[in-house]
C-alpha cells in the first residue's frame, strides 16, 4: 500500500524535469524537520506541468499519470483522496484558470482517475452531492 511519504517520490521519478523545481521549492518553502504539506506542495508542481503542457512538452505525461493511477489503486485512504482532490482537483481549477478545455487532458487519465476526474466535475456542477456520491435525484 502507498503511503503519502511515497506519493512526492513517484511524482518526481514519473517527471523528473520537476527535480531541481521542487529542490528549490522546498528549501524556500521549509525549515529543516518542518513537516511537509502534501496537497500544498501539489499546487506548484501542477504549476509544472500545465506549464509543460502549454509549452508541447508531453514526454513525460504517460509516466506520471500512470503514476497517478497507481495512487488511485493502491494507495491509502490519505493518498486515494490526495489524488483524487490534491491532484486531480488542483490539476482542473488550473487549466480552468488558463483557458485550457479539461477535456485536453481526459486522454492522459487511466481508467481510475477518469471515475474521479468525472466525479469532481459531476460533484462541481451539481449532479452529485458529494464526491463520488449518488446523483441528486436519488
Amino acid at each position: 500500500m502507498i503511503q503519502k511519504e511515497q506519493v512526492m517520490d513517484m511524482i518526481l521519478n514519473s517527471c523528473p524535469s520537476y527535480k531541481n523545481r521542487y529542490s528549490n521549492y522546498l528549501k524556500e518553502n521549509y525549515k529543516l524537520g518542518e513537516e511537509r504539506l502534501l496537497y500544498v506542495e501539489i499546487f506548484d508542481f501542477i504549476h509544472h506541468l500545465v506549464e509543460r503542457y502549454q509549452k508541447k512538452n508531453l514526454e513525460e505525461f504517460d509516466k506520471l499519470f500512470d503514476c497517478i493511477e497507481e495512487l488511485h489503486l493502491y494507495g491509502d485512504d490519505y493518498v486515494k483522496e490526495w489524488a483524487t482532490v490534491g491532484f486531480l482537483e488542483d490539476l482542473q481549477n488550473k487549466l480552468l484558470q488558463e483557458n485550457i478545455e479539461l477535456n485536453e487532458f481526459e486522454i492522459y487519465l487511466r481508467s481510475e482517475s477518469r471515475i474521479w476526474w468525472n466525479n469532481l466535475i459531476d460533484l462541481w456542477n451539481g449532479k452529485t452531492k458529494y464526491l463520488g456520491g449518488p446523483d441528486r435525484d436519488n
